[in-house]
């Protein structure tokens, strides 16, 4: 019982942290806020998962932890291709720095 208090402080935290932190994208903060809230309701018990499943208008806590997850594993993907596409960004911007240089050094030494 102690360590279900501790699991759910826990991911209470975590879901407070979400809102407070600044972060570069609003993907990661939504990962980390859904995520979050998975995670405190996973730990509650089925009674209160059902409860809160009935509040939101899903049936069953069951279908709760399904639509949750399927919401995350988007919000996911959608922060991975942003950091990737970010990435992306800088490869290209370095390479083109690298290629004037070159062009330079060739150009001293004729």
């Amino acid at each position: 019982m102690a360590l279900q208090y501790l699991i759910l402080i826990l991911f209470a935290f975590l879901f407070i942290y979400g809102f407070i932190r600044p972060f570069e994208s609003i993907f990661a903060r939504l990962y980390l806020i859904i995520g979050s809230f998975l995670g405190f309701i996973s730990v509650l018990g089925r009674e209160y998962t059902n409860t809160i499943a009935r509040f939101v208008g899903v049936e069953h806590g069951s279908y709760l932890y399904l639509y949750i997850g399927l919401i995350t594993m988007f919000v996911f993907t959608f922060y991975c291709l942003n950091v990737f596409s970010s990435q992306q960004k800088v490869i290209s911007k370095l390479a083109r720095e690298i290629a004037l240089l070159e062009e330079k050094i060739r150009n001293k030494k004729d």
